[in-house]
């Protein structure tokens, strides 16, 4: 039991730190699965305790830790994450006032066109005329981008529509 306590304390102190460290940097993609991925160890430990606890067999614990990855896996697939994380990175930027670092356009640049209604966001939001500039350009290039994966109809999903009709 001490063993297992341990472990979870150890995951939940590593996903504390994993949230200072995004605090005070950005968000990321590696970083959204660093959590998913420490929370998902924490429910496997506690799924051992409560097997150990309540006499369950192993085949009890394997279909609850199934279960919690495919709950997990189809929670996530109705998240747009790169939306969330551009969202998060643009709101806690030094240029709105925030306490983290200067926005890295680049960075919304690779997140993609699920990136447009924050860098609209931010750009309302920023007097400094360099970086303003430099948002408008990854803002052309991602409508560029959205319009070329409409067009063929391998790249159409609801949600890119949706962004597309907003822009």
């Amino acid at each position: 039991y001490l063993w297992i306590a341990q472990n979870v304390a150890l995951t939940a102190t590593a996903l504390w730190r994993l949230h200072l460290y995004i605090e005070v940097f950005t968000l990321s993609r590696w970083r959204v699965a660093a959590a998913v991925w420490l929370l998902l160890v924490i429910v496997g430990l506690v799924l051992i305790l409560v097997r150990i606890l309540s006499r369950r067999s192993n085949q009890w614990l394997i279909g609850a830790n199934a279960l919690s990855l495919i709950a997990v896996l189809y929670s996530l697939a109705w998240v747009d994450i790169d939306a969330a994380i551009a969202e998060y990175n643009v709101r806690n930027c030094r240029e709105v006032g925030g306490t983290g670092v200067p926005i890295d356009a680049k960075y919304l640049r690779e997140l993609g066109p699920e990136a447009l209604p924050a860098i609209d966001w931010l750009a309302g939001r920023i007097n400094d005329a360099a970086v303003r500039a430099e948002l408008d350009g990854v803002r052309y290039q991602l409508k560029r981008e959205l319009a070329v994966e409409l067009a063929a109809w391998q790249g159409w999903t609801l949600r890119r529509s949706q962004l597309a009709s907003a822009y």
